[in-house]
């Protein structure tokens, strides 16, 4: 299955399905060994007592900033009045994923 989002570095590869779920992961050579293997690392939400995993429900915009390998997300679940902005890259010389999430609500 395609996978829509990738940020990497040349030793670690991170890529991200439709839902932003973290589909592989890749280190310390990519291409080599699967450290999710089939599996998947998901996002939720608890907000006043709902919680809410990040799903087809959530109205998404997946893109990459310009000229970037840093991930420009924005989801929205009007039912929780919530609203989510992530940025997710690696490191260049580290193999650091970072993952910046900015709440509005």
């Amino acid at each position: 299955m395609p996978r829509l989002l990738c940020v990497g570095n040349g030793n670690l590869l991170l890529n991200f399905d439709e839902n932003l779920n973290i589909r592989d992961m890749y280190f310390p050579f990519v291409g080599m060994e699967n450290h999710v293997n089939g599996h998947y690392c998901r996002l939720g939400v608890w907000v006043e007592g709902k919680f809410s995993w990040i799903d087809e429900t959530w109205d998404k915009t997946l893109k990459y900033k310009e000229d970037s390998l840093v991930t420009e997300v924005s989801l929205k679940k009007p039912e929780l009045d919530l609203e989510l902005l992530i940025a997710d890259c690696v490191h260049h010389f580290h193999n650091i994923f970072l993952r910046k999430i900015r709440i509005i609500n």
